[in-house]
């Protein structure tokens, strides 16, 4: 019957009643020919294109370290544009790109090697996509067109200059499986129930069977499914307004998972034959938070167990290091450190100590870095170094490990020194500088550089050790005094993700390490647990800078890079 059924049955039924013998055949004939005419209008409106509403992904750029700046624009015949999200990384991120009529105007003011932006397009599927770039460097100028079903189904690609420089159009992840709002943010209470509205674009599929639609809810570290449900969609109907879910969220704090997956309905094949299985789709995986305000967490305290001492003026010290310290194929492992400059040793009164030379003669800072052995990552550590009083120097510290990509893309984790006060009665003496780290691998470099261009930089023996795990599972946090006086930290730029060591998650589809709840979460809980060690009851926290925030906003339009 009209209207039931799947979209394709209503041309066949009619065909059936035209041919059926109850018409008198002029009568027959007629309908005929107004079916003839139906079945052109509907291949006109196909060649035409649907009208849909989706998410695109441009992106520009060069593969090399050599900065540009494209200007130009992205227009989309006929279409309706909105909420642009910017991709770029530079402070200027949110005004390089800005939505005109059916255009995206390019106009950045800083060179860089990667830009783009996602936005919201609602247009003719057989729109034609214009792209115009000029290198505002060589003044070279490239123009691309294509259409806006090649974007979607496909994706499109163009060369900008013979030195690597590309232009990328497609359709933004995950937007098959677009997750309508419902709400603001994806921080939940333990239990809350999430009503997730889903709009899949599956349409050409349901042509040709039902589609299954799979949720599974998972912990972020753990494959064991925690709830599940499913539907069958067999009507375009079904997309028009969404389709509905209610997800119980789990009562305990932590990062969880959605994997959201459309199959096409498991029939006799699937389920009996060998080797036969439902073919997917489309995929995407929900990534949310659950925040219990009543949680605590265990407190660190001053308390901490000797793992490793290192005499950086005696190379023999890393013969006395443990063999479950030294990791095997680790390079120049058998020394244990390595650097840019061969080390001078000063003597002194307090034993010998290691000196970096400033680098005002050379562009590069010098520096030296040695091994960690860790037993355990993921748990607090506590480094010490002995430097010397009364001695005008300034030092950077900071541990170098790998991402989630296998890659070291930049320092973390780290505590500064700077003496530039000097007191005569100090001279002679040795300090300690002490900072916490939170490792997230068994052999983390700790890396010493003087960034003083005038002065050496001298330093001692390095420490480190662990804290010590019965004391800690004996402590928690008390409740905070609201009339005791406030006694805050200050942490100048919204780098809270980067500053004690938390996980990262590796993204296939980009081959990058990216920041994810489980890194957000792990942070905050270390910056509080850091806060009532160091005596603090409160922290003053920059969430915007540099173009970027710590948090998506309509108001800003942040940049990814925080």
């Amino acid at each position: 019957m009209l209207g039931q059924g799947r979209p394709t049955t209503w041309k066949s039924s009619l065909s059936r009643f035209a041919r059926s013998q109850i018409w008198p055949v002029s009568s027959r004939l007629s309908f005929t020919i107004w079916l003839l005419i139906a079945n052109l209008c509907v291949g006109e409106a196909q060649a035409r294109g649907a009208e849909k509403k989706l998410q695109l992904r441009f992106a520009w750029g060069n593969r090399s370290a050599e900065r540009q700046q494209w200007s130009g624009s992205v227009t989309i015949d006929g279409a309706k544009l909105s909420e642009l999200r910017p991709l770029g990384l530079e402070r200027d991120a949110p005004v390089a790109n800005r939505l005109d009529g059916e255009r995206i105007i390019i106009n950045p003011w800083l060179l860089r090697n990667f830009d783009g932006c996602d936005v919201m397009v609602h247009a003719d599927e057989a729109s034609l996509v214009g792209i115009n770039l000029q290198n505002l460097q060589t003044q070279q100028q490239r123009s691309f067109e294509t259409t806006l079903s090649q974007v979607v189904n496909q994706q499109f690609h163009g060369a900008l200059d013979e030195a690597g420089s590309y232009f990328l159009a497609r359709r933004s992840p995950g937007d098959k499986l677009r997750m309508l709002p419902t709400r603001d943010h994806l921080v939940f209470d333990p239990g809350e129930i999430w009503p997730l509205k889903l709009q899949p674009d599956i349409e050409q599929a349901i042509f040709d069977a039902p589609v299954q639609l799979e949720l599974q809810l998972t912990a972020a570290n753990d494959q064991k499914v925690l709830w599940q449900a499913n539907t069958q969609i067999s009507q375009t109907t079904q997309l028009r307004n969404g389709v509905n879910f209610d997800v119980p969220c789990p009562v305990r704090e932590g990062v969880y998972h959605l994997n959201i997956s459309a199959k096409t309905k498991q029939g006799f094949a699937t389920r009996f034959v060998p080797g036969q299985q439902s073919k997917s789709i489309a995929a995407r995986k929900l990534e949310f938070v659950v925040v219990d305000p009543k949680a605590k967490l265990p407190a660190l305290v001053d308390q901490w167990t000797p793992v490793l001492t290192i005499d950086p003026a005696n190379p023999s010290w890393w013969q006395r290091v443990p063999a479950w310290a030294k990791v095997p194929g680790l390079r120049d492992h058998a020394t244990g450190s390595t650097g840019n400059i061969r080390p001078v040793i000063r003597p002194t009164a307090n034993g010998e100590l290691v000196e970096l030379p400033p680098a005002a003669a050379k562009p590069d800072s010098y520096w030296q870095s040695y091994t960690l052995p860790i037993r355990k990552a993921g748990q607090p550590y506590l480094v010490e170094i002995e430097y010397p009083l009364g001695v005008e120097q300034q030092l950077a510290i900071s541990l170098v490990e790998p991402d989630a990509s296998g890659r070291v893309t930049r320092t973390e984790q780290g505590a500064g020194l700077s003496c530039r006060a000097i007191d005569a009665a100090q001279e002679g003496k040795v300090g300690t500088h002490r900072f916490v780290v939170w490792p997230r691998t068994r052999s983390p470099q700790l890396l010493i550089i003087n960034t003083d261009s005038e002065y050496p930089a001298q330093y001692g023996k390095i420490r480190l050790l662990q804290q010590d795990a019965s004391a800690q599972g004996n402590s928690t946090a008390t409740s905070i005094n609201r009339d005791e006086k406030l006694v805050a930290a200050y942490l100048s730029q919204p780098t809270l993700a980067a500053l004690f060591g938390a996980a990262e998650t590796y993204d296939p589809s980009s081959g990058l390490s990216v920041h994810s709840w489980t890194t957000f979460l792990q942070s905050t809980r270390r910056l509080a647990q850091s806060l009532r060690l160091s005596g603090y009851n409160g922290v003053v926290l920059c969430v915007a800078a540099d173009g970027s925030a710590l948090y998506p906003s309509e108001l800003v339009s942040p940049s990814p890079k925080y």
